[in-house]
């Protein structure tokens, strides 16, 4: 390649094609072509290195290069780059078709792609969705062709595949699609998950006879899920509550919005499955932003919990004067991993839709993620010319380099990874959401908006991000010290630690008093438990002086993405013969219960639970970390990222010590200095008024406030 690295090209362009062509980087590499393909869409990619790409797409082996090519070449018009594609359409390997399908969406509509496309829908998977997506723009950019595609895909296919044909097939503008979806609709001997997506879709033809089929649907059709879906369905096309506008004088109304996971007002399920951190401090956010006076109503937008075929929804749930929790339903029952979040993708717009446009009080959506539900959430802000606000973080950035930098990551293995993880879609749409966005929030970080900006391939300056940050609800550290205070004088065990005190007892009566080595959240990988899992019980000196105690994950009916964190801890402790003598796994508890197990294992529980406890995070990547700030407000020294969010809160080798978590050896001697900080006059007292200073929720709803009031007046 080195041919086509000529002066003839742009400087800026030479450059980027050395990265995505010739350098090891590969987050380099994925911003290298993000930049190639904005130059392209502003028509200044020369034609020297378009002409590069196009030989690069058609080559097999290097998938940085591949489709970085094809990312790029999206916005160059022509009849080769459309046969390029076209033929990258086709690839087998694993990603290309979806990269392929991808930048289709950058061109006018291809009608020689409308066929492969229809069929990377009906294979299913990541390709289905960059597919619907790519369908879509072409649709609405007035492509005609699709419907009857569509139609005759829809007779053929295997029954799993029909739904998500379906939903393409409302998404078509012409006047064929609403009497074909009718026909789906009133057929009862279809299957109802096709005649759930046949409804859904019908939110998109507002008229008489739909609103008949809907009505009729509603009052006596024999199956609950159609009905409900028609219920949903006929609200959306009612009138919206109001016109949008913040109201003179009486502060801004703001949506928030987490799809992962399940929120409850009781924070019941924080650390099973996707509920996280975030989810915890979205419940508690909630209840602060509420009273700050420049916020008049807070409607915070989840998952339903019980999923469609429960029956109706539970409605909205309270937390507290002008808060609200809503549910969006969509997807099968029960619990969803954020990684199947994209394939709903549409039906979680229509939730979103329906629920927005029945709410007189929200001015302002708040986004944080880079999902499937950010994905949604900003089409529809864009639809109701709603504007919205995000929080910029470096996700996936941050696990793309750290993976690179541990050697787990090469460009050899990026085509499964990136077709698992969906990395590259991620970063490209995190452009989007910065690109979109009324105002752009930013947690403070070392180096400030400078270092983050390399680490995402955007100039943040040129937008003045408002530096937020975030914070934590000191409610429940208070309360689980009361707690901790009425046992010590003879109160009863609160139920999480009869159930920590059987645990540890029935370790041993060698491990009884040993103080604890805790650590809570998901069991995802980005959480890095097995790497800690193995820290301590490499170690024995560790292993002799702590029981270690792992509060997170189902452990009665673990996700695939807990099955594989589980067996790796497992994996762990297999390694080292004896290690799981002195390991608790706890499971998921409410967050209230986790606060007890914090406080207890800062003032011991005597005689099974030592005093003066250490708490260690692992993971790759904390943007804040929740349950870091939690920790340090109950008392325990902390081991912690040394990037990130908690530098910016945990003095090294005073409150806690940071490290280098992808290493197990870091973490190891991590641990070590961590338990060393235990002894320190007044560690505690400065831990804990750091945290009430420098880390509260209402200094951080207050900060908020002021950028949600900006950006609900653009």
């Amino acid at each position: 390649m080195t041919a086509v690295l000529t002066p003839a090209i742009v400087p800026d362009q030479v450059e980027d094609l050395r990265h995505l062509l010739e350098r090891s980087d590969i987050l380099a590499g994925i911003l290298a072509a993000e930049r190639l393909r904005g130059a392209a869409l502003a028509g200044d990619l020369s034609s020297r290195a378009s002409g590069a790409l196009v030989r690069v797409v058609g080559e097999e082996g290097d998938y940085l290069a591949r489709a970085g090519a094809m990312r790029a070449l999206g916005g160059v018009p022509g009849p080769a780059i459309d046969a390029a594609l076209l033929h990258a359409l086709r690839d087998p390997g694993a990603g290309i078709a979806e990269h392929a399908a991808w930048a289709l969406a950058d061109r006018p509509a291809v009608a020689e792609a409308v066929g492969p496309l229809v069929g990377l829908v009906a294979r299913g998977g990541f390709g289905a969705v960059v597919a619907t997506a790519t369908l879509e723009r072409w649709m609405a950019g007035g492509s005609t062709r699709t419907s009857r595609e569509v139609w005759v895909a829809i007779a053929s296919a295997e029954d799993d595949a029909r739904p998500r044909l379906v939903e393409v097939l409302g998404l078509c503008r012409d006047p064929v699609a609403g009497p074909l979806l009718l026909s789906l609709v009133r057929d009862t001997g279809e299957r109802s998950a096709v005649r759930v997506a046949a409804t859904m879709a019908l939110g998109r033809f507002p008229g008489r006879p739909v609103r008949r089929a809907l009505r009729a649907l509603e009052g006596d059709d024999g199956d609950a899920v159609v009905r409900s879906a028609a219920r949903r369905t006929r609200s959306r096309l009612s009138p919206p509550a109001r016109a949008r506008g913040p109201a003179a004088g009486r502060g801004v109304g703001v949506a928030q919005v987490m799809l992962q996971g399940q929120l409850d007002a009781d924070l019941t399920a924080a650390g099973s499955g996707d509920s996280g951190g975030l989810v915890t401090l979205l419940v508690n956010l909630a209840y602060e932003l509420a009273a700050q006076p420049g916020v008049r109503q807070v409607l915070t937008l989840g998952r339903e919990r019980q999923g469609r075929a429960a029956g109706p929804s539970c409605g909205p749930e309270e937390l507290g004067p002008s808060s609200v929790l809503a549910r969006a339903e969509f997807g099968p029952p029960g619990p969803m991993p954020a990684a199947e979040l994209w394939a709903h993708r549409v039906e979680i717009e229509a939730e979103l839709a329906r629920l927005l446009r029945a709410t007189a009080d929200i001015d302002v959506v708040h986004l944080r993620a880079t999902d499937g539900g950010a994905w949604a959430a900003m089409n529809v802000c864009r639809e109701l010319a709603l504007p919205y606000v995000f929080t910029v973080a470096p996700d996936p950035h941050a696990v793309i380099a750290a993976a690179e930098r541990a050697g787990t990551l090469t460009r050899d293995s990026l085509g499964a990874a990136d077709a698992a993880e969906h990395w590259w879609f991620r970063v490209g749409l995190l452009g989007e959401l910065v690109a979109g966005a009324a105002g752009l929030a930013v947690f403070p970080r070392p180096g400030g908006t400078r270092r983050l900006s390399a680490l995402v391939g955007i100039d943040l300056d040129k937008r003045a991000p408002q530096v937020v940050p975030e914070g934590a609800s000191l409610r429940a550290p208070r309360s689980a010290a009361a707690d901790l205070e009425r046992v010590h004088r003879g109160a009863d065990l609160p139920p999480v630690l009869t159930d920590l005190v059987a645990a540890v007892s029935a370790l041993g009566p060698q491990r009884r008093g040993l103080p604890l080595l805790v650590t809570a959240g998901r069991l995802h990988p980005v959480k890095g438990v097995d790497r800690l899992v193995e820290a301590w019980a490499g170690e024995p000196a560790l292993r002799d002086a702590f029981n270690l105690v792992v509060v997170g994950g189902d452990l009665r009916q673990p996700s695939p993405v807990e099955q594989v964190v589980l067996a790796a801890v497992h994996a762990a402790l297999d390694r080292h013969p004896g290690s799981a003598d002195g390991v608790v796994m706890l499971g998921a508890r409410p967050h209230l219960q986790l606060a007890v197990v914090l406080a207890a294992a800062h003032a011991g529980v005597a005689p099974f639970l030592g005093p003066d406890g250490v708490y260690a995070c692992a993971s790759v990547k904390e943007e804040f970390g929740l349950a870091i700030v939690e920790a340090l407000a109950a008392g325990l020294a902390v081991l912690a990222p040394d990037d990130g969010g908690p530098p910016t809160y945990v003095e090294d080798g005073v409150t806690g010590v940071l490290v280098d978590t992808t290493s197990p050896i870091a973490l190891r001697a991590g641990i070590a200095r961590a338990a060393s900080l235990r002894v320190v006059p007044g560690r505690s007292a400065r831990a804990r008024s750091q945290v009430a200073a420098h880390a509260s929720l209402t200094t951080m709803a207050g900060a908020l406030t002021e950028l949600y009031t900006e950006a609900a007046r653009t």
